[in-house]
């Protein structure tokens, strides 16, 4: 009787040990990292460094998979334009100074502007002219193309009309 008591005790252990396993909580470094399950496995969130991983079970263990940040990706992309904006501006600068000293040594006078807003606005004016001038040549050749097709018309019309009608 002794011997089917420690038998049916050591069964319910067995049962319930690993019950009581999987409901244990995962060490999560002193609350540093946040876990939630998801349909893949679980996701962890480091509370320091804001990494996410991809935890899963594999067949040795589980492993966690860092997970792309587009942030980070983003914010390095604003810091390299932002660098790439101030050498330019920078270059700018230095290129109005030397436009500056060329037209002091020739002895005229050259448009510079004096602010950033009237500098902001010659160059568009200067884009805008630039612009105008392209479309003029474009729409010029165009005309040219066109007047030399309807010539040819004019010239197939008269050559068909100088043939005679045959049967």
């Amino acid at each position: 009787m002794l011997r089917h008591a420690f038998l049916i005790a050591g069964l319910g252990l067995g049962v319930t040990l690993p019950a009581a396993a999987q409901t244990v909580a995962p060490d999560t470094d002193g609350g540093r990292y946040a876990l939630q399950e998801v349909r893949a496995g679980v996701l962890r969130l480091d509370g320091e460094t804001g990494e996410v991983s991809l935890c899963r079970e594999r067949d040795h263990g589980w492993a966690c998979e860092l997970i792309a940040d587009d942030r980070s990706v983003y914010t390095s992309e604003l810091d390299r334009l932002e660098a790439e904006n101030a050498a330019l501006a920078a270059r700018v600068t230095a290129l109005e100074a030397r436009l500056a000293a060329v037209a002091d040594l020739a002895g005229s006078p050259v448009e510079t502007p004096t602010d950033s807003e009237s500098a902001d606005a010659y160059r568009l004016g200067q884009m805008e002219t630039d612009a105008e001038d392209e479309l003029d040549r474009a729409l010029d050749t165009t005309e040219r193309a066109m007047r030399r097709f309807f010539g040819m018309i004019q010239e197939l019309k008269r050559d068909f009309e100088s043939y005679p009608d045959q049967p």
